[in-house]
């Protein structure tokens, strides 16, 4: 009875800090989750000479911490992947119903988001 008295509260403590939160998650939290206005579209027309342009074109990203997303327009091309998944470690986009995955990075506070294209084409969001 008394090696049980020591054996519950260990198995408690392993449990809580297997449970911590890592550092990649940390991130995710913090500059991932919220709200994503489309704010700049790069279309390279195939000489590298492309760059990001300003549009007009509303599409919006709801980003949760768990990872998940749902978008006011498709980014599949096939009209699927209005949902889907982020994961960190890839740096990937999991559109749902989608064949293909896209990359994506955050740097100085904008959202980079890469189509997989032969020429490079990507977006780029910012937060309001």
């Amino acid at each position: 009875m008394a090696a049980l008295k020591y054996f519950v509260p260990i198995v408690v403590l392993i449990w809580i800090t297997g449970c911590a939160n890592d550092s990649g998650k940390e991130i995710f939290d913090n500059t991932l989750s919220g709200e994503w206005y489309l704010a700049e579209v790069l279309a390279d027309p195939g000489d590298g000479s492309g760059t990001f342009q300003p549009t007009t074109q509303e599409l919006k990203l709801q980003i949760f911490s768990s990872g998940l997303y749902i978008s006011s327009e498709s980014l599949c091309n096939a009209g699927s992947g209005m949902s889907g998944t982020f994961d960190i470690e890839e740096g990937k986009i999991y559109p749902v119903n989608c064949n293909y995955s896209l990359g994506f990075k955050v740097e100085e506070g904008e959202l980079y988001v890469y189509f997989p294209c032969i020429e490079p084409c990507a977006y780029k969001f910012r937060r309001k």
